[in-house]
């Protein structure tokens, strides 16, 4: 009974570092959109779709976290 016990246990810590590093990454990818914004800024690129959205998603941080990183 002890290994189900232990098993438990791991895959709480296991969900905890998954929940963690999913909110590291959305971070991550909002502070990549934020600079990727400021550079379309100065770089006066054309409005497009994408940078539109880009610009949501620094109001709507998980919206940014994903487009951060693509």
């Amino acid at each position: 009974m002890k290994s189900i016990y232990a098993l438990f246990s791991a895959a709480g810590v296991i969900g905890i570092l998954a929940y963690l590093g999913l909110w590291l990454g959305l971070f991550i990818g909002w502070v990549m959109n934020l600079i990727e914004v400021f550079q379309l800024f100065a770089a006066n690129a054309p409005l497009t779709t994408l940078f539109i959205w880009r610009i949501i998603g620094t109001f709507l941080a998980p919206v940014g976290g994903i487009l951060g990183w693509f």
